[in-house]
């Protein structure tokens, strides 16, 4: 270890001493003794990872109805494990709440990808309006440009939000406010909608409509007077605007 490393890492080791005692005489009282300064890191460790665990599934309370806490087992005075506990509700997930939640997973390919967005784009209208009420988790915009290839900050931009409130949504676990679910929401249904044109010409294979239509928000459009479509996606009329000039897209446009 270089003496930078080790400096840093003693530096760190102080910054938490203070922290590690005051749960060590919460465990024990009185004086420090080594094993109670062992057991309150253990502690803090199962915390953290408990911690770590309950931020992973924290889209699915938002999209799924569940809810969670923290358990942290101790024996005796000793930490064994610590858990984020998954309870699922009476409310049963929509098509479209698990589309939100594969996306913001990221562990699908481009084919299934593609099927959220359409399914987004093909939801009932009654449980848009349900998600956009119980609201989008605010992870779902770093999700959404993620597959769209741009910054989370330029979509932000877009869609007219600002980028310290949803990274402190983020950060806190806090869904999205109606408003922003409805901008956030009428983004991936026109990914969607051009997923589903290009499916219906028969033509889909190797299309990626997330990057395409990124790419198309950002051209000057002669039916908008050379306007790009992004302008008007801030608003739900102009979302309605853009979605129905996509509509008459010819197939040859999307190449």
């Amino acid at each position: 270890m270089s003496k930078h490393e080790s400096a840093s890492s003693e530096a760190g080791a102080a910054a938490r001493a203070p922290v590690l005692r005051k749960q060590a005489k919460k465990l024990g009282g009185g004086k420090v003794t080594s094993r109670q300064q062992a057991i309150a890191s253990g502690l803090s460790e199962a915390r953290r990872e408990a911690e770590r665990q309950k931020k992973a599934i924290e889209a699915e309370q938002r999209t799924g109805g569940r809810k969670q806490g923290i358990t942290i087992r101790v024996h005796g005075r000793k930490v064994v494990g610590a858990e984020a506990v998954i309870v699922r509700s009476e409310r049963k997930s929509s098509p479209l709440d698990e589309a939100i939640f594969r996306t913001i997973r990221s562990k699908v390919g481009m084919r299934e990808a593609a099927a959220d967005f359409t399914t987004a784009y093909r939801a009932d209208p009654m449980e848009r309006v349900e998600l956009v009420k119980r609201g989008v988790p605010a992870d779902f915009i770093q999700a959404l440009a993620k597959r769209m290839s741009i910054p989370k900050e330029r979509l932000a931009g877009t869609l007219g939000l600002a980028s310290a409130t949803v990274n402190r949504k983020s950060r806190s676990n806090k869904p999205l406010s109606r408003d922003e679910s409805s901008r956030v929401l009428g983004m991936a249904r026109l990914v969607g909608q051009i997923q589903a044109m290009v499916e219906e010409s028969g033509s889909p294979d190797g299309f990626d409509a997330a990057t395409w239509v990124a790419q198309w928000l950002e051209k000057p459009l002669p039916a908008l007077d050379g306007r790009r479509p992004a302008e008007l996606m801030d608003t739900p009329e102009g979302q309605r605007l853009v979605s129905d000039l996509a509509a008459r897209l010819q197939t040859g446009a999307y190449a």
